[in-house]
This record gives C-alpha cells, sequence and structure tokens, in this order.
C-alpha cells in the first residue's frame, strides 16, 4: 500500500551477511605457532605468550586471548575485530602487566590477517629476530 505517494518497501528476511576474515595459510600459521614455541620455551617474554595465545585462537577457537569471550568462530571478521579493539584498549590504556601480552596478540592478529609482514616469531635471518617486541 502506498503511504503518503512513497511506494511500500519490503525487507527480506534472510540472515544477515558475515564477513569471513581473510587469513594466511594454516601451514604458514602452525609454522609460526612451532616458531613461537621455540621463543617460549627459550622463556621469552609476553609478547611471543601473546602472539602463541593469539595464533592457537585463530586455528583452534575457545576463548578470545584477551577477551576470554567464546562466541563466533574466530574465523569470523568481525570476532578478530573485537579481540584487536580489546588489545589495543590494553595497549594504550592504563599500564598493566599485560601490555607487552597484548601487543603480541595485536601483532600476531594483524600478521594472520597479511596487514604486516613481520612475523610474531621474528624473522630468522634477520637482525635481532627483527620483530616488533617491545623493547627490540
Amino acid at each position: 500500500m502506498l503511504a503518503a505517494g512513497r511506494p511500500s518497501v519490503r525487507c527480506r528476511s534472510e540472515a544477515p551477511m558475515v564477513a569471513r576474515a581473510e587469513l594466511r595459510d594454516r601451514q604458514v600459521i602452525l609454522e609460526q605457532v612451532a616458531a613461537l614455541r621455540e621463543c617460549v620455551a627459550r622463556s621469552a617474554g609476553e609478547f611471543e605468550n601473546g602472539a602463541l595465545a593469539a595464533l592457537h585462537w585463530l586455528l583452534n577457537g575457545g576463548p578470545g586471548p584477551v577477551t576470554g569471550e567464546t562466541g563466533r568462530p574466530p574465523a569470523m571478521a568481525r570476532t578478530i575485530v573485537r579481540e584487536l579493539a580489546a588489545a589495543e584498549a590494553v595497549i594504550y590504556g592504563t599500564t598493566t602487566q599485560r601490555t607487552d601480552f597484548a601487543r603480541g596478540v595485536e601483532h600476531a592478529l594483524m600478521w594472520a590477517q597479511f596487514v604486516t609482514c613481520s612475523t610474531p616469531a621474528g624473522n630468522p635471518g634477520g637482525p635481532d629476530g627483527e620483530n616488533v617486541r617491545a623493547g627490540r
């Protein structure tokens, strides 16, 4: 029916569009997980622990590394953005003991989504590992 000269509009009742995140190949992420496990075994810092937690979460799901929330699979862009926002809130908020952990989470999630080329575990062939860990 027309109301005040306007045609009636009907919305389709389809499921909302959910964007999947574009991630690096699973094998490439697994190689970083292995490299980070070696770093952690050599008593690495919280940056590496955060990066490892983030990549493990991307591959296996479960509670988010910063938020602790479970919900949609981590392959969904919205879920990754939520974890990135939580990590940034820790990084740029009041200084806490979890700042380096959050930096590792942020960097690993950005690397996994092709936002940066710098790997979370660093470049073994480069000077001093070439990662973005605080203090380097």
